[in-house]
């Protein structure tokens, strides 16, 4: 990564930040994505669009403190950023997806709102957290939560990925060494079938063996089984978002934030083209 790169949440802020006279205002990207930490109060939603069914995260990251602190008055969240989804999308190709979701509270307030975290994974969408009537501070209330669930569908893949790498490097050694190499691994690599859709695409023809795709001033090639590679290294691989984590320095929803070289698509208009062609 050069050190030039600016990171989801630089271009989030300058979004926020009024421009100086006579500049032009800095785009929003990825697109449409909307920031709700930072942004003003008044800017956070308390109901979803009528043509949204949920907002899928692509980049949480919490203010580094050691000190407990009501979210109701101290800032808890540094970045927390989605994109609308106008539909429930089918869980499989949307595996390690984490959506938020706002309801009315019960009591009907126009100022309140229930949150809902859920996670695409395993097949389906599963309901992770859930909070009752809060304000326009919710994003604070479950920073910690997003993150948690966030890391935990993360570490899944990459453990997918590496347990590819695994398999692949095994079959370059000889017959008693790579036997050895995956017994050890099959000890270790526990979360094999958490992978995202990646393969998927490759699979259907929608991304090819040996694509580049470039954030900032990143590169990785798409590999065997739908991983990244990264560098010359049997283990210098990862996954879409976890990559896209190191690349912004926080946690990431990396397939809006990749784009294929060849033609400058976001991986994620191509996983759509998935679920629609």
């Amino acid at each position: 990564m050069t050190g030039t790169h600016r990171t989801l949440l630089d271009e989030l802020r300058d979004a926020h930040t009024p421009p100086p006279p006579r500049r032009p205002p800095p785009p929003l990207c990825p697109s449409p994505a909307i920031a709700l930490v930072p942004a003003s109060p008044e800017t956070v939603p308390v109901r979803m669009p009528e043509d949204a069914w949920g907002l899928v995260v692509i980049g949480a990251r919490a203010i580094d403190t050691d000190a407990p602190a009501d979210p109701e008055l101290v800032d808890a969240a540094d970045l927390l950023a989605g994109v609308w989804l106008p539909e429930q999308p089918p869980a499989d190709v949307h595996s390690g997806d984490l959506v938020v979701r706002l309801h009315p509270p019960a009591d009907g307030a126009a100022d309140r709102v229930d949150v809902e975290v859920l996670a695409a994974h395993s097949g389906a969408w599963h309901t992770m957290h859930r909070r009752e009537s809060l304000g326009v501070r919710w994003p604070h209330h479950l920073i910690e939560a997003v993150l948690w669930h966030m890391r935990g569908l993360n570490l899944g893949a990459f453990l997918h990925a590496r347990w590819i790498a695994v398999v692949h490097h095994a079959a370059t050694l000889p017959p008693a060494q790579a036997a050895a190499l995956l017994r050890i691994a099959a000890g270790k690599e526990s979360c094999r079938s958490a992978r995202d859709a990646l393969s998927d695409l490759v699979g259907a023809g929608l991304v090819t063996v040996g694509d580049t795709v470039r954030r900032g001033g990143r590169t990785a090639i798409v590999t065997e089984g739908g991983v990244l590679r990264y560098g010359p290294g049997p283990y210098e691989v990862s996954t879409v978002n976890e990559l896209a984590g190191e690349v912004e320095g926080c946690l990431a929803n990396g397939w809006y934030l990749w784009r294929r070289v060849r033609d400058d698509r976001p991986l994620a208009a191509l996983r759509t083209e998935l679920i629609t062609g």
